[in-house]
């Protein structure tokens, strides 16, 4: 498979740990909700930082849904739209169809977010 995901080859992400793109700026925040399909998206503060517990379950969700679905990491204070999603040190889990929100998790809640995301293939 020679697909590309953020610019990298499947190959290349395989080999990376974090499959998340990392979202910089109001602008690219805005491109990536104009390009449509699904979007699980990770919320979190500078001050704490992505959840490394929950690794292993992006990268299970990353090689389970690439086919649909694009995953991303913004630290809230990048991005002035997610700033008012993130208001507590647990990371908030946003899940995206063509720009629009379908499902939130607050702190990590791996059985929900994996159902929410086996619902996207439905």
């Amino acid at each position: 498979i020679n697909a590309e995901y953020g610019g990298l080859s499947l190959s290349a992400m395989s080999k990376k740990k974090d499959v998340q793109i990392q979202i910089t700026s109001d602008g690219q925040w805005r491109e990536i909700l104009k390009d449509g399909g699904y979007a699980l998206v990770e919320v979190y503060s500078e001050n704490w930082g992505q959840c490394v517990c929950f690794k292993a379950t992006i990268q299970k969700l990353f090689f389970a849904y690439m086919d649909t679905t694009k995953f991303y990491a913004c630290a809230m204070e990048k991005v002035k739209a997610l700033n008012a999603e993130h208001d507590c040190i647990e990371p908030v889990f946003l899940l995206y169809k063509d720009g629009k929100r379908i499902e939130t998790f607050v702190g990590v809640d791996g059985p929900a977010i994996e159902a929410a995301m086996e619902r996207t293939r439905q």
